[in-house]
């Protein structure tokens, strides 16, 4: 499951920054990270990760449904706390 780039929008790190984007997780940042990967290539034009991107596509899109009301709700969480701190 963790290999799911849905959840991994989602894990942190010890001081409780997001490991893929370190502002705050993104929205469908699970789908953005498999197109991201789909796009990469290596030295012979292509990827030996396209391939599980693309199985993780649609994997990560109903993820990412079910966590975007979190995702939303630590995005406004983060807002308001850099409202707080002005």
């Amino acid at each position: 499951m963790s290999g799911c780039f849905a959840v991994a929008n989602l894990l942190t790190d010890e001081h409780d920054v997001p490991i893929t984007h370190p502002e705050a997780p993104r929205v469908y940042g699970g789908v953005r990270l498999d197109l991201e990967c789909m796009h990469i290539t290596g030295p012979s034009g292509t990827n030996n990760m396209e391939l599980f991107c693309l199985i993780d596509l649609p994997f990560s899109m109903v993820g990412d449904t079910v966590f975007l009301p979190y995702v939303l709700y630590q995005s406004r969480a983060k807002d308001k706390k850099e409202a707080e701190d002005k």
